[in-house]
Formats: structure tokens, sequence, C-alpha cells
């Protein structure tokens, strides 16, 4: 059971990151990494750009015949971006340069030519399907699957490993606390135990007495005090 969620951790957490890189991806253009990637919404790429997919664009100096790009339509700012292969390079006399555009499926070119300003970049590859995920991503319940869960399952995981290691430092205290109380009985039954002392008699011979006088007390046989003279 533990390795089968460790697994399903592992796999949470990759895809959490994965999308989270894709949706950055999508809304910025990141600076010092100009890679974009876009959503294919149409089957107008099919077979080569399945609809669902995402592409992955990046900028190019110059572009040619056959190359698939990703653009916005001549003349507006708020169209949907459209991905389609340039068919066509028309060079202009003020110097600048036309492409004419046209979908793998679609029995007519584009209606419209583009410039290069129109160009956001050159499909680099693109990943069938995924384009759907990211979709869902953005509806609340695809965000509360695939981000917040995840996040929650890294939250969940990094509590364990504080709470465990609370409990070995609690642990720790405790067997030391324990050591200290076991050296402290030892030394008070030690302190308890009557000691004997060595006396001479008139004899000259040694004995022990016990120096507890509550001995002396209930021995009441004579013998028991070497002082002592019949």
């Amino acid at each position: 059971m533990k390795s089968f969620f460790n697994i399903l951790f592992g796999l949470s957490v990759a895809t959490f990151i994965l999308l989270a890189l894709l949706l950055l991806l999508s809304v910025f253009r990141l600076p010092f990494f100009p890679l974009e990637s876009r959503s294919v919404l149409t089957g107008s790429m099919a077979p080569a750009i399945p609809t669902g997919s995402v592409v992955f664009i990046y900028p190019q100096a110059s572009y040619g015949e056959g190359d698939i790009i990703t653009f916005r339509p001549a003349g507006s700012a708020v169209a949907l971006p459209i991905t389609h292969r340039i068919v066509a390079v028309l060079p202009q006399g003020d110097g600048t340069t036309h492409f004419v555009t046209m979908g793998d499926a679609n029995l007519a070119e584009d209606a419209e030519t583009i410039s290069h300003s129109d160009i956001y970049g050159k499909v680099i590859f693109h990943i069938p399907w995924l384009g759907l995920l990211l979709d869902f991503v953005r509806t609340p319940l695809g965000f509360a699957l695939l981000i917040i869960v995840p996040a929650l399952l890294v939250v969940y995981d990094e509590s364990k490993k504080i709470v465990r290691i609370v409990r070995a430092e609690r642990n720790k205290v405790k067997n030391e606390t324990a050591v200290v109380a076991a050296d402290t009985d030892t030394s008070s039954i030690d302190a308890a135990r009557p000691t004997s002392v060595a006396t001479t008699d008139s004899s000259g011979t040694k004995n022990n007495v016990a120096t507890t006088d509550q001995n002396k007390e209930n021995d009441p046989t004579p013998h028991s005090n070497p002082n002592f003279k019949l």
C-alpha cells in the first residue's frame, strides 16, 4: 500500500509540475526562453497535428515554404491564433515578405496573407491530446483535480515527514530522561544500604558492628555487644 501511495504521489507531483509549466508557457512568453505552447482546437492540420494537441512554437529569424507556423490572422489583435502550414512565400517590393498559409486538411488556402510580424513562431514539436487536458485544467473541476489535489498530496507528505521528526525527537528525550531516572534510583538504593564498622574488643578480636542504631536496640542478647563482660 505504501509503495502504491509513493507511485501515486510521484505521478501527481510530476503531473502538477508539467501542467503548471505548460499553463505558464501558454499564458506568458518567457524572455530568457521564448518557447510557447498553444492548444490546437480544430482538425485543420490533421493528420499531422490532431485536434486537441499542444504545439510548441519557437520564433525564427525567417520562415520558408513547408514550415508549420502559429500566427494571428492579418490585422487582428484579438482573434485566436491559427496553426497552419506555409504553402507560398511572396516577396514584396518594399523588401518585406508575405506568406500564404493553408491547413493540411483544408481544400483552399487561407483568405489573407500574413507578414513576418503576424507570426508567433514555428512549430518545433507537438504532443497529441494534451490540449484537451489543458482545457480541462482551465475548468474549476479540472483545476481542483489536477492542481489542488497534487498540491495537497505534497503538503500531506511533508507534514508526515515533520510529524515523524517530532516523534523521533520526543522519543529521544524520553529515553534520555529514563536513563537519568534509572541512574538516580540506583544511587538512592546504594545510599540506603547499612554499612559495617570494624571494632576491636578487649581481647584484640575484630568484630563488625552495624552502624544502624536500630540494630543495636532490637538485639537484646549480650553477645551482640563485644564490650559486654559476664
